[in-house]
């Protein structure tokens, strides 16, 4: 709560790949020219839950990777490499993004790629709005990733 990350990776729960990662709130934080803003990762191949997430009151300036939910993370030195499709996957739910706003570095102000195994449920976006600092229009990416949003720009890709 209440701080400022200037460059570096952001704020990043996870790398998740067993157990439970739960009731976690990140508010009232900028971020300047980072990596990532607020981001959940997870190891594919694993089982385990990440729920009850809110990243709230965010402002970030010239962010990489604004808003990010990876349930398949998968570095070069994770072994094996690449990492090979399994039914097994860490569950992702319950995840509120409200009243994020700012500039991202790229156009990809959102990305969303949940498991095949076990795609993201009741992902929510409320106020969220970040722009491409360059102009333009930015956009969400998704992939199996499931909620709602209100009041966001750009257009949400979540389904329903």
């Amino acid at each position: 709560r209440n701080i400022t990350c200037v460059g570096g990776h952001g704020v990043s729960i996870g790398s998740v790949r067993t157990g439970v990662v739960t009731n976690v709130t990140v508010e009232d934080v900028r971020f300047y020219r980072s990596d990532n803003g607020c981001r959940i990762k997870m190891y594919p191949n694993n089982l385990g839950r990440v729920s009850q997430i809110v990243f709230q009151h965010i402002w970030m300036e010239e962010v990489q990777h604004p808003i990010v939910i990876n349930a398949e993370y998968c570095p070069p030195n994770q072994k094996p490499f690449p990492c090979p499709e399994s039914n097994m996957a860490v569950n992702v739910s319950d995840v509120l993004f409200v009243r994020v706003s700012g500039t991202s570095a790229s156009a990809e102000t959102g990305s969303f790629t949940c498991s095949k195994a076990s795609p993201c449920r009741r992902l929510t976006l409320r106020h969220v709005n970040i722009a491409p600092a360059s102009g333009g229009t930015g956009h969400f990416s998704c992939k199996r990733a499931h909620g709602s949003a209100d009041d966001v720009q750009p257009a949400s890709c979540l389904e329903a």
